[in-house]
């Protein structure tokens, strides 16, 4: 969204530039809230069809139903894939401290 807005400040910003560039009157005075209320209400005015749109695809994505029980089951898999992995790592890092430190045998038992 952010380069977006960038991307239409910047082509924005440089037809001013244009603009100002060709006119030679030397009294001109830029006022930076005057061109800055302009830039933003022609973005506001580009870009409203096109952010309502992507809005609401994303929104029918998000509660299609489908979707939320695949979440929801990614989410299982997740988490039993991390409670497996995790507990592998932690039964096979006690047995090889076990056998690099054997004094730890000591303490461990």
């Amino acid at each position: 969204m952010m380069c977006i807005a960038g991307r239409f400040e910047m082509m924005a910003e440089r037809e001013r530039l244009n603009a100002d560039s060709i006119e030679v009157d030397s009294e001109k005075r830029l006022n930076m809230s005057n061109c800055c209320a302009q830039t933003s209400r022609e973005f506001h005015d580009r870009v409203k069809h096109r952010c309502a749109a992507f809005l609401d695809a994303y929104v029918k994505l998000i509660t299609n139903g489908m979707f939320a029980f695949g979440v929801f089951c990614f989410w299982i898999v997740f988490i039993a894939f991390s409670v497996i992995v995790s507990g592998l790592i932690l039964y096979h890092s006690s047995d090889t401290l076990l056998k690099i430190y054997p004094i730890l045998v000591d303490m461990y038992c």
